[in-house]
């Protein structure tokens, strides 16, 4: 047990077997245990992130990249088997020593790359080196590792000095109201706080969703990739992938790693121009409490209700279910 929660590697056998890692009442990682997917994210938003950094060309084509939050590791793995130079801040050893025994991942590096434990906020102060993208995975709606001064932090001392640096942060979250359900606590706006809080900091701000944008979309959480430079942003799959390209799923991993940048949001990409209310924090914290619960919802049939042990009926409990 660590002071963040239960940590447990869970094996879970059927048509098609996945290894999972989890945290408390999170999911944070997985792993295809069937040799047909091997090397491919179980999760859109880990496609999504190892696609944006493998197919970027503006505002340049990346080679080092600071990854906060290690999960299971199959992002940092992927872009190091890629060829990028990847050091992973992660504040838990347990999820350290579980993705590096049961996961593949190497903490030592290999040559491509270092693993830093400790917090992100003090590690972020001392790194001893820029980066020329910062894949930020930390945000749980509750802490406060989005804030303004945070991401002039990461900008100011983590990102390269020459302002073509790019922070990808990853968060669950909703950008519409669904007007038929009690939806008293408004979690979109979350997500629209968070768009205006890269604002302030830089000015590029683009998000994506991990999935087609369809009318209805935005109303459930999701995973968002936000991604901020004070350049241009872009990415090309290169013409050697594009026959594959045509014919992958959508929503299997090279297709959601090959489209992803098609699937923008465009009413979070200008939210600067929205006037929010001033939410103080007990409204926040219910705000971010709705968007866990839902997460909650989704993710506790992930694993049979026996793999959770006491956290089942305890989560269960916080969140009314």
């Amino acid at each position: 047990m660590s002071e963040f929660g239960e940590v447990e590697v869970l094996d879970v056998f059927g048509n098609v077997s996945v290894r999972f890692l989890r945290c408390g009442s999170s999911i944070l990682g997985a792993l295809w245990l069937d040799p047909e997917f091997v090397g491919q994210s179980v999760f859109n938003a880990f496609s999504m992130m190892q696609g944006a950094v493998e197919f970027m060309v503006r505002p340049m084509r990346p080679d080092r990249v600071l990854v906060l939050g290690l999960g299971a590791g199959d992002v940092p793995s992927a872009l190091r088997r890629a060829g990028k130079v990847v050091d992973v801040v992660e504040v838990n050893e347990a999820v350290i020593s579980a993705a590096s025994n049961y996961f593949g991942y190497d903490r030592a590096g290999g040559g491509h790359g270092q693993t830093f434990m400790g917090d992100a906020a003090i590690r972020l102060q001392s790194l001893p080196t820029r980066y020329d993208v910062v894949i930020h995975d930390l945000y749980d709606g509750l802490n406060h590792a989005t804030s303004t001064d945070v991401l002039r932090l990461i900008k100011g001392k983590n990102m390269r000095e020459d302002g073509r640096g790019v922070l990808l942060l990853n968060m669950v979250g909703t950008w519409k109201v669904d007007m038929s359900r009690n939806n008293a606590s408004l979690p979109h706006f979350l997500t629209f706080i968070l768009a205006q809080n890269l604002a302030k900091v830089f000015t590029v701000v683009r998000v994506f969703s991990e999935e087609p944008v369809l009318e209805d979309s935005g109303m459930t959480p999701g995973n968002l990739l936000f991604a901020a430079s004070d350049h241009p942003i872009d990415w090309s799959v290169p013409p050697t992938m594009v026959g594959d390209e045509a014919s992958a799923p959508i929503e299997s991993h090279d297709g959601v790693m090959w489209n992803f940048m098609r699937w923008s949001i465009p009413e979070l990409s200008n939210a600067t121009e929205l006037l929010l209310p001033n939410f103080d924090e007990k409204e926040l914290d219910a705000m971010a409490r709705s968007v866990q619960m839902e997460m909650w919802t989704e993710v506790r049939h992930l694993l049979p209700r026996e793999a959770w042990g006491g956290d089942y009926d305890r989560f269960s409990h916080r969140y009314d279910l």
